[in-house]
């Protein structure tokens, strides 16, 4: 199975490359996290919690003025062969209404 070489070295040569193999894609791995890495400010939290405060209230006050109706009510259900609302020209299925993988 391992042409006239010796086992013990071909294990080693093998267990090598896969050990590069998974070195690279940790390397790989490890750029990418890093590249979305958002740095944040205590400043920048306090004017950002603050945001979100703000717009809570202010959808507060618009559900208060919208009466007894419910976001269900609001928002029709779009049909998964239906095209997307978004105006993408693809279905819902291939656009927004796609399942994680």
């Amino acid at each position: 199975a391992y042409a006239q070489r010796n086992p013990l070295n071909e294990y080693k040569q093998e267990a090598f490359t896969l050990f590069e193999t998974m070195l690279a894609t940790l390397r790989i791995n490890v750029t990418r996290i890093l590249a979305h890495v958002e740095l944040r400010t205590p400043e920048m939290e306090a004017n950002r919690l603050a945001a979100n405060r703000q717009a809570e209230q202010s959808q507060g006050q618009f559900q208060e003025n919208q009466g007894d109706t419910t976001a269900a009510e609001t928002v029709p259900k779009v049909g998964r062969n239906a095209p997307c609302p978004c105006g993408s020209g693809k279905k819902y299925k291939h656009c927004h209404g796609r399942l994680a993988a």
